[in-house]
């Protein structure tokens, strides 16, 4: 065999099922070279056509992490021509060793059944940056499998194949700034500490915890508009996610401080409060809030501890409640279901999207026109005097017998423009002997 012909490769060979394999560090310019992709009809190939996004995807993460990237092993055959003059020959390094030198054509092809989206990744990673194909990636090479040999090896690996939960690639992810936060907030506010599961993305009945570390990083997330690319988090954000936490933990005491001696499982059977759905609603309703009010600390939280967060709730059933099961709901809908709640509980307008979802779900809700039509008629009235009038209005309107239709909604829009907004002493409408009479002259 002439050596002018042959890729010579430092490699240990091994065996597996009395089959021979070879772990070779191979240049990645060398295994652009020599990579075939293995296309083709279903029946005709053992990988899966790869993805052009999931390949670039790959190619981004090395090219953005030019110093501290990590491609795991490839595992494939080195196919050979068989009218070709070349083989794959292994050389010894002395007697008895595994260690030695791997010597493969320059006509054979490489067929990979486990890691062609990283190879492919790596050819695209290569294009933009030349110099990366000076590094070695590990190779786990078979000579000369048959196509039913590759497609049982596919099968073999990919189905004894477990991803890791979201919270524990979260609680390990040094690089990214979400689950840095989460990490944080988790170990620092004593509404997380000891109460956090950084293993599992689900809380089972028996779990010693309250929390899956996805769900904080999830939901705080939400709470300040972010998305899983953020790559900085500012400080002023951060003390944001630290304070609305831990006020609205105070507000409906959970955390330590409360529950000492309470199995995290007992609370579980006696409130939804810390359910994750909850979470994801308590964030959803503070981004609302915070647009709203502008400022954290002035978040109405106490004003939740009024709801009634049993596993039978009113105030939750047909949001995040199933009526039929009792079974807790967590897709999108019950999240802002749930959310828009929290917002009516506080006495909070809500956006034109989630009003058409409540109309959706419940129906016209009178108390909840009312209380957008006070805010929209009297904004230079304060916040804590509108949600008052609004509620005096209702109690005014149904001892005057009148009866509230969708259809009557300019009515009351003018009585909140003409009189009360136009009285010098607005303020005086808080009391319901007024805001009776005013109610009987108006709709006489």
């Amino acid at each position: 065999m002439s050596d002018k012909w042959v890729y010579t490769l430092p490699a240990a060979r091994g065996v597996q099922a009395g089959r021979c394999f070879y772990n070779v560090a191979m240049p990645m310019r060398v295994l652009t070279k020599l990579l075939r992709i293995d296309d083709g009809e279903t029946l005709s190939r053992s990988q899966r056509l790869v993805n052009p996004d999931r390949a670039r995807k790959v190619a981004q993460y090395m090219l953005n992490h030019r110093d501290s990237y990590i491609i795991p092993c490839l595992t494939g055959v080195i196919e050979t021509d068989p009218t070709s003059p070349e083989s794959v020959q292994f050389h010894m390094l002395g007697n008895e060793t595994f260690i030695g030198q791997l010597s493969i054509p320059m006509d054979a092809q490489l067929k990979l059944f486990d890691g062609q989206h990283r190879a492919s990744g790596i050819r695209l990673a290569i294009q933009e940056a030349s110099e990366l194909g000076q590094d070695s990636v590990p190779l786990l090479l078979f000579v000369d499998m048959t196509l039913a040999e590759r497609k049982m090896a596919f099968t073999d690996i990919n189905q004894n194949v477990s991803k890791p939960a979201q919270s524990l690639s979260d609680a390990y992810n040094s690089r990214e700034a979400l689950p840095q936060l989460a990490v944080e907030l988790a170990n620092e506010l004593c509404c997380f500490k000891g109460l956090v599961d950084f293993e599992r993305n689900t809380i089972t009945a028996k779990s010693a915890y309250l929390f899956p570390l996805k769900s904080i990083k999830d939901a705080t997330a939400t709470l300040l508009s972010l998305n899983a690319k953020t790559a900085t988090i500012s400080e002023t954000n951060r003390e944001v996610a630290r304070v609305f936490w831990q006020s609205l933990s105070d507000a409906l005491k959970w955390g330590g401080l409360w529950m000492e001696n309470d199995e995290p499982a007992t609370v579980r059977l006696q409130t939804i409060k810390t359910h994750t759905v909850m979470l994801k609603a308590y964030a959803l309703a503070g981004q609302w809030m915070l647009c709203q009010l502008g400022e954290v600390n002035a978040l109405p939280y106490e004003r939740f501890a009024a709801l009634d967060f049993s596993r039978d709730s009113s105030d939750f059933m047909h949001r995040c409640i199933q009526p039929e099961t009792g079974r807790m709901l967590s897709d999108s809908t019950a999240i802002r279901l749930t959310a828009n709640k929290l917002m009516m509980q506080c006495g909070l307008p809500l956006t034109p999207e989630s009003r058409q979802l409540e109309r959706q779900f419940f129906g016209w809700n009178v108390d909840l026109e009312i209380h957008d039509l006070v805010n929209a008629c009297l904004p230079n009235v304060e916040a804590d005097l509108t949600s008052i009038i609004g509620d005096k209005f209702v109690i005014a309107m149904k001892a005057a017998g009148k009866t509230l239709q969708e259809s009557e909604v300019a009515d009351y829009e003018r009585f909140l423009k003409a009189v009360i907004a136009a009285d010098s002493k607005p303020e005086r409408f808080a009391h319901l002997g007024v805001m009776k009479s005013e109610v009987r002259k108006h709709f006489a």
